[in-house]
């Protein structure tokens, strides 16, 4: 089981009305595939609002989605959900990258908003070892996933467009 009747983010049980809570904020990049989804009680989701969470948060979400990646594909094609395992995690990476150095507020948990670097961040996505690659936003809110430095870009049905070596 994904999270064995927990919620993602404080572990407490999730009773008989648990919330789908966008992991990296819907608002601050639009992806809605299951690996960007979490399980969460109701006051943890609250708390979080549209916040970014923090670097323990963060670590055990890439370790999930690393570990648990067939299964999370499996869910989305039973009910009819998005899947892109490679877009979450490159969202994340981009958003987190382009934060200021030295501290920024994150969400650390129910009443904790804390002042982290997002190089620690960056750091824990790094070793899920997802593949390195960028996302670039650009005019007109299309999302371009690069993957390398090189290749041409093709549009999905998704609205993502990839580049291929």
């Amino acid at each position: 089981m994904l999270q064995a009747g927990r919620c993602f983010y404080c572990r407490g049980p999730l009773g008989a009305r648990p919330e789908a809570d966008h992991f990296i904020p819907r608002v601050r990049c639009g992806v809605d595939a299951v690996e960007n989804l979490v399980l969460a009680d109701r006051v943890c989701n609250n708390d979080k609002r549209d916040l970014l969470p923090g670097p323990p948060l963060v670590a055990a979400w890439a370790r999930r989605n690393e570990h648990h990646g067939g299964r999370l594909a499996q869910l989305a094609k039973a009910s009819r959900w998005d899947t892109d395992p490679e877009a979450a995690s490159a969202v994340a990476r981009s958003i987190y990258s382009h934060l200021p150095k030295g501290g920024t507020p994150l969400w650390l948990g129910i009443g904790s908003v804390g002042k982290e670097d997002p190089a620690t961040v960056l750091a824990a996505l790094a070793a899920a070892g997802r593949p390195h690659g960028r996302l670039l936003v650009l005019p007109g809110s299309k999302l371009w996933h690069v993957f390398g430095t090189e290749g041409r870009h093709e549009r999905s049905t998704a609205g993502i467009n990839r580049t291929r070596g």
